[in-house]
């Protein structure tokens, strides 16, 4: 995360509330089942925030299923591959409008 400059610390603000955040941890195992990596997620727990007070809307930009479906029906006419993907990490590489204030993770 630091190497993305996802955050960079910051003094306590008496008008500004901090959110809990926690850690998930996950075992990765092989086709045999042997254990092979270990994966961490930081999760922000932005159950207390008020809506109007603490965010305005929340929102996840999609396509619209119309849009899939033509985009689908072109690729079969034309014969073209499909193939599905996914982007990982993409809060990453994506600019936030707004700044989130959360406690310094423990660890």
């Amino acid at each position: 995360m630091t190497t993305h400059n996802v955050w960079s610390p910051a003094r306590k603000d008496q008008n500004i509330k901090p959110l809990c955040n926690t850690w998930v941890f996950k075992q990765k195992t092989d086709e045999v089942g042997n254990l092979s990596k270990y994966k961490a997620r930081l999760c922000i727990r932005g159950l207390n925030q008020k809506e109007g007070i603490d965010y305005l809307e929340v929102f996840s930009p999609t396509g619209r299923l119309s849009s899939l479906r033509q985009l689908l029906t072109l690729c079969q006419i034309h014969k073209y591959p499909i193939e599905p993907m996914d982007v990982r990490c993409a809060f990453l590489n994506e600019k936030p409008e707004e700044t989130l204030h959360i406690f310094q993770p423990l660890g």
